[in-house]
């Protein structure tokens, strides 16, 4: 499949289209919930996003470009960064990280989601991890990814909200040291919205505002200018800190 290389290529990790277009956030902190206006943005002309806007934009350009190629979003776990698993609200649990499985020989969404679960069926399938957010084309088995969830969600491409509650966040990009930088929800926090920067082994908060930030940034201006945009555009820029934390707690950069 190295015949897909040069069109991963185009593709970009991180939220670098917001700053191309407006978006309006609403929070609610009493209700510990709020949205984000346009912030998911889906289609094969897509070529920057999180790890679901570019799985799913590059699976609708490859079922025009490449009809005969079998792929098949997945949530699970790559090696390097998103090594977690989390709980959804029906008790189950799935890998923190999308991407997806791809085959030259079999109509993957005519497997039973058990067959994956099988080292002998995805060696027999030949099937392929692409992952358009680190511009990876393995094969399955050399990959060190492991799959989760089937991500079985039907996208229509176009612009929608994303309706956030504390706790949940979105990557925004990754910085010059290989760090994941992503927009934090937390309602503890009078902001409502913080920056959190984390590898597997630390993670660090700041607030929007953080001129640290820019230091951190170094010559990232883009991912400094989407944070700037959110902080323009949050309702509760203004509230007073009256909020603090221990750094250690989430250890050092």
């Amino acid at each position: 499949m190295n015949y897909l290389k040069p069109l991963l290529a185009e593709y970009r990790y991180g939220k670098f289209g917001m700053l191309e277009r407006d978006f309006v956030i609403h929070l609610d902190p009493q209700k510990e919930e709020g949205r984000i206006g346009n912030f998911v943005h889906i289609g094969p002309e897509v070529r920057s996003g999180n790890c679901c806007e570019l799985t799913h934009s590059l699976e609708m350009r490859l079922k025009i470009e490449f009809s005969d190629l079998q792929v098949q979003p997945f949530w699970g776990n790559d090696p390097n960064y998103f090594t977690t698993v989390v709980q959804m609200p029906n008790g189950q649990t799935r890998g923190t990280h999308n991407f997806l499985l791809a085959s030259e020989k079999y109509p993957l969404r005519e497997a039973a989601p058990a067959d994956f679960a099988k080292e002998d069926f995805l060696k027999t399938i030949d099937a392929y991890v692409v992952d358009p957010s680190f511009q990876l084309i393995v094969p399955y088995s050399e990959s060190g990814y492991n799959l989760g969830a089937m991500d079985l969600g039907e996208y229509s491409p176009g612009y929608r909200d994303w309706n956030i509650k504390h706790g949940g966040s979105s990557v925004l990009g990754m910085d010059a040291f290989g760090d994941i930088v992503s927009l934090q929800v937390d309602f503890s926090h009078p902001q409502g919205l913080l920056i959190l920067f984390g590898n597997r082994k630390n993670s660090r908060l700041f607030t929007l505002g953080d001129p640290f930030l820019r230091n951190l940034l170094g010559e990232n201006k883009d991912l400094l200018k989407i944070i700037e945009k959110i902080e323009r555009n949050n309702p509760l820029r203004n509230k007073p800190q009256r909020w603090s934390f221990d750094p250690l707690l989430f250890g050092e950069l």
